[in-house]
């Protein structure tokens, strides 16, 4: 089905974008974020690394190359192990109910949001480097902070779905407590 075929209520359905936008919370989330106005507040006190050149290339698009596709890589990773590697209970749990704004959905729209500023700071990078600009550089070197700082959000959520996985831990299905009983007599696994 493509996104723009009618759903089960006849209306479109949304695009991927518009989707973790409004998850995300749409303009007036971003204008509360605390990552982003951090990123801002770097962006200034840097103001002496974004701007420096050498041979006319600025000196922070070699930093961002380097470092940015590691985040980025991390990134895509921890979505992967989310999505592929959570117990069915846990899914459940963090899906609540299938409700749009889930803590399942959240996570999932700050992993896209990270990986959106990644990429955007890397492509940004590699403007400045060919086009040496103070606005172009101070764009890039915004989203580069603003890309690593949303890193502290995402293992925010994560913490959270820790913690419900750990709170659930309790909650097993009475064949696994079954199963667990008969790997070690006294209780535990080995």
């Amino acid at each position: 089905m493509s996104p723009n075929e009618p759903g089960s209520d006849g209306k479109p359905r949304q695009t991927a974008i518009n989707a973790y936008w409004a998850i995300y919370g749409g303009w007036a989330g971003l204008a509360k974020s605390p990552f982003l106005w951090l990123a801002i507040i770097l962006t200034i006190v840097c103001y002496p690394f974004w701007s420096a050149t050498e041979n006319g290339t600025r000196l922070w698009t070699q930093s961002a190359i380097a470092v940015v596709p590691g985040l980025l890589g991390f990134s895509l990773g921890g979505m992967a192990i989310l999505l592929a590697l959570s117990s069915a209970r846990l899914l459940k749990a963090i899906r609540s109910g299938g409700k749009p704004d889930s803590l399942f959905m959240k996570t999932v729209a700050s992993f896209f949001h990270f990986i959106l500023l990644q990429t955007s700071a890397i492509c940004a990078a590699f403007i400045s480097k060919a086009f040496s600009s103070d606005l172009i550089s101070f764009c890039g070197f915004f989203l580069m902070a603003y890309g690593t700082l949303v890193a502290i959000a995402v293992a925010w959520n994560l913490f959270d779905i820790a913690r419900i996985f750990n709170a659930t831990a309790n909650l097993e299905e009475p064949d696994e407590q079954d199963n667990d009983a008969s790997e070690n007599p006294q209780g535990g696994r080995t």
